[in-house]
Order: C-alpha cells, then sequence, then structure tokens
C-alpha cells in the first residue's frame, strides 16, 4: 500500500516510509499504484453510475518475468496521472455502453524495458469526436457534460472538467 503526499524533499526521513527520500521513493511498486488509483476511481464511479468496468492487468518485465515491477519514482505523481486517466477511461465506457449488461473492462498493461517504463491503458469508451481533438490538450478542457446542479459537495467530482481531462 502507498502513502501519497506533497512533501517534496525536506532533508529528513519519513516515519511511515523511512527508506524515500522526500516523495521519492527509490523502490516504486508500479502495479501497487495502478491498483490503488485504479481502485479509487472505480469507488466514484460506482457513486456516480452505480457500475464500473474492471481491470485487466498485465505487467511484463524485461529484466526478469517472475520480478515485480519497480522503479525509482514518485508514487504520488505516478498516482494522480492514472487516477484522472481512469476516471476519464471509466466514464466513457460507462456512458458508451449503458444499456450493455457486461461492461468491456479497462485494459492497462505495464512493461518495464531496459530503459524506461510504459503503461497502456486502453478503454471502450468510443474515443474523441475528430473536432474535437485539436482541443483535447487545453488546460480545463473535457468533453464530460456539465454536471447537474445537485449538491454533490461531499464526493469527489467524477465528470466535473478537469485538467487532463478528456
Amino acid at each position: 500500500s502507498c502513502t501519497y503526499s506533497a512533501l517534496i524533499f525536506d532533508g529528513s526521513a519519513n516515519p511511515a516510509h523511512p527508506k524515500h527520500i522526500g516523495t521519492i521513493d527509490p523502490d516504486c511498486a508500479v502495479t501497487e499504484v495502478v491498483k490503488d488509483a485504479f481502485d479509487s476511481s472505480k469507488m466514484l464511479c460506482e457513486q456516480y453510475y452505480l457500475t464500473s468496468p474492471e481491470i485487466d492487468l498485465t505487467q511484463v518485465n524485461a529484466k526478469g518475468p517472475d520480478q515485480p515491477l519497480r522503479i525509482v519514482y514518485v508514487p504520488s505523481h505516478l498516482y494522480h496521472m492514472l487516477f484522472e486517466l481512469f476516471k476519464n477511461a471509466m466514464r466513457a465506457t460507462v456512458e458508451t455502453h449503458e444499456m450493455a449488461l457486461h461492461l468491456p473492462p479497462v485494459k492497462v498493461r505495464v512493461s518495464l524495458g531496459s530503459e524506461d517504463l510504459t503503461i497502456k491503458i486502453s478503454d471502450r469508451g468510443g474515443g474523441v469526436p475528430l473536432r474535437k481533438i485539436e482541443r483535447l490538450f487545453s488546460y480545463m478542457y473535457s468533453t464530460a457534460p456539465s454536471p447537474v446542479d445537485i449538491d454533490n459537495s461531499r464526493n469527489a467530482p467524477l465528470v466535473t472538467p478537469c485538467p487532463g481531462a478528456i
């Protein structure tokens, strides 16, 4: 299990994670962070839509097929990127397949090569129309509909526009 914090580095040890250097984890378990971000997104999706897709997770380690995927990285940074991507994938999947009996899973492939790490997330959410592609990477742009004006102040947003949301 990972703890995510905003502290970058103050020179002291983190008592919860004594091997961390500030928030840098020299032994970051990538698939655990992927699972944590997916589970958080899944919880929001189920609160909002009363359903959610499952995860189909595959991992490949070029350094050894039986070895866990571990890198030197900031787990909170990885978590926040994945959390936003999973929210988008789940929203698109649920809205595209709202009449289906079963939702297609969100597929995730984590590959650790000799020099890099790749995380590929694939969903069956219908894609983005060509006419919206050029706005896709604009700050605060979202293809999500505007939220209905109800008091959801206690719940984190799943479909409200946020940086990086598509």
